[in-house]
């Protein structure tokens, strides 16, 4: 989630940023959407980031309070997968993604059974807020859980991004830590003042 003493045009770097990577590591984009039930007030995407982890009328669903007339907005979050229509999901806070998990015993299902499970809206809320299924396991202290939805070679993935988010942001959407991310530029930067 951004963090408030960013500077507006950073949080739409970031957000655009990684919504470019969400891309490459899983042919789909996102956006985010508000929109307010009684005044009608709208945010979206960078605007609609401020939602609150506080407990939802509806149980597991991200909201935000109308800057307006200070009513709860549902979170809806907008996939666009490559040759698939758009679909809206109204966004789970990241809590209810980590209780549901949670609730997973040893052995720990795959991602695509986990999505067959809890649905759709889990499934894409879980990436949104994680990046991952593995960084989503490792929140949750399962630290060698198997992400088959990942990239199994994440370097070409993630070159076009180095430098132009933290590295922590790249290695949510891989499933690497912010180290490994800057390892592998130090790497790339060492290999490239020797030639």
């Amino acid at each position: 989630m951004v963090t408030p003493h960013r500077s507006t045009s950073e949080n739409h770097r970031n957000f655009q940023g990684r919504v470019r990577l969400f891309n490459a590591v899983y042919q789909a984009t996102y956006e985010l959407s508000a929109l307010c039930p009684t005044c009608s007030e709208m945010r979206e995407n960078e605007q609609a980031l401020s939602f609150v982890e506080e407990e939802n009328p509806r149980d597991n669903l991200a909201s935000l309070r109308c800057p307006g007339c200070k009513a709860l907005m549902d979170v809806t979050l907008i996939i666009n997968e490559a040759r698939k229509e758009e679909d809206g999901f109204l966004l789970w806070r990241r809590n209810a993604i980590m209780a549901t998990l949670l609730d997973e015993k040893h052995p720990f299902p795959s991602p695509e059974t986990l999505r067959k499970k809890h649905g759709e809206e889990f499934h894409w809320s879980l990436l949104f807020h994680f990046g991952s299924y593995k960084d989503a396991m490792r929140s949750r202290g399962v630290s060698d859980y198997k992400d088959s939805l990942l990239p199994t070679s994440w370097h070409n993935v993630v070159r076009p991004f180095l430098g132009t988010m933290p590295d922590s942001m790249i290695g949510h959407l891989v499933g690497r830590s912010g180290a490994a991310i800057q390892q592998f530029r130090a790497e790339l930067s060492k290999r490239a003042s020797t030639n």
